[in-house]
């Protein structure tokens, strides 16, 4: 059964979070109670669809706490062709990870994450700026300059030695910090997310740089 807050603003974002641990759930509330007005905490996938049917989202939060339970709860993110996921995990399986990202999930939090990290991500999501100066789009991108936490990390990673190569260690440090798992096929799955937004290079399959 799903549940719900209401802050009492006029104009509540709503936000879903499908996760099967109340503590987990009262928690997230918490954190982001400061950010959005109401959440629908969900205790899987097929009650959030339910939930989403009769009502949608601005942002979904999607826990997956199992590699087993991975394709399953993918589902969600898969089925939402407008609405931002942002998948919460502490799986340690690359596997797993790159399917996220590669079905679609706007952002991936690793856990453990600061609550402002969640607030971050939630607020990218729901349409806020970042500051930061990619460079020109890529050929034939579509236009979206809109970059989740992880993205905003990656460019980050990047701008400090712009036109240089940054090797896939030190920018997956500064997309993930005390959660850093040394990935290099979940960097490039974010690169190649990051190519359609803005101008990268690839060195030799060690890491990248902007092209300025």
């Amino acid at each position: 059964m799903a549940s719900a807050t209401d802050t009492g603003s006029p104009n509540p974002f709503h936000v879903v979070l499908i996760e099967d641990d109340p503590a987990m759930g009262r928690l997230v509330q918490r954190v982001l109670a400061r950010s959005v007005c109401r959440i629908t905490v969900c205790p899987d996938p097929d009650s959030a669809l339910e939930v989403l049917s009769a009502e949608p989202a601005d942002v979904v939060l999607q826990d997956i706490a199992l590699p087993s339970d991975a394709g399953t709860d993918l589902g969600v993110v898969r089925k939402m062709d407008k609405t931002p996921v942002v998948v919460l995990t502490d799986i340690d399986d690359e596997g797993v990870l790159v399917d996220c990202v590669e079905a679609g999930a706007f952002d991936l939090l690793l856990k453990p994450f600061a609550p402002e990290q969640l607030e971050q991500c939630v607020s990218l999501a729901l349409g806020s700026d970042i500051d930061v100066n990619p460079g020109k789009p890529a050929p034939g991108s579509s236009g979206d300059r809109r970059f989740s936490l992880s993205e905003a990390r990656f460019l980050e990673a990047l701008t400090t030695r712009p036109g240089q190569t940054v090797l896939y260690q030190e920018i997956l440090r500064r997309m993930y910090g005390r959660s850093y798992r040394e990935y290099s096929r979940l960097g490039q799955a974010w690169a190649s997310r990051l190519k359609k937004k803005v101008r990268l290079s690839e060195f030799m399959g060690v890491g990248y740089a902007l092209v300025i």
